[in-house]
């Protein structure tokens, strides 16, 4: 188990690693961001077992990028979005979530994302899921 201490410390680490990581190679891929920000989050910060990750896994219509298991059932769907898609929620809201409608799906490449994700999420069986992105301004939705 992470403590909170340890794991917001780790997270800062990831966050500098892959600045200093974006600095030396400019554009930066969503692989890469996988690999050295995602996987990090999910096994460092969350310590999320790795057995219980499934990366790439095939649903009908693709793959999601990760599926998140317990006890071997689907908890979780992440999917990574390239950089420049900003999910950002209004601030000063006293919900810890925010529904998929309304002025969020206003702008048309966060309502093209979030209709692929749902897609995805429906298709898949699974009754969450988590959206990153490369950027600060990267949240979790239900």
């Amino acid at each position: 188990m992470v403590f909170p201490d340890e794991a917001i410390a780790r997270l800062r680490q990831i966050r500098v690693d892959f600045e200093e990581f974006c600095a030396k190679c400019g554009q930066v891929s969503e692989a890469d961001t996988r690999a050295k920000v995602i996987d990090r989050i999910l096994t460092q910060v969350l310590d999320w077992p790795e057995s219980a990750i499934r990366r790439e896994p095939h649903v009908e219509r693709g793959y999601i990028d990760y599926c998140l298991t317990v006890t071997g059932h689907k908890f979780l769907n992440v999917e990574a979005k390239r950089e420049g898609i900003p999910f950002v929620f209004p601030i000063g809201s006293r919900h810890r979530s925010s529904k998929l409608s309304g002025a969020l799906l206003s702008a048309p490449d966060i309502n093209a994302a979030i209709m692929q994700e749902r897609r995805i999420v429906i298709r898949s069986s699974s009754a969450q899921y988590l959206q990153t992105e490369k950027s600060d301004q990267s949240r979790s939705f239900h």
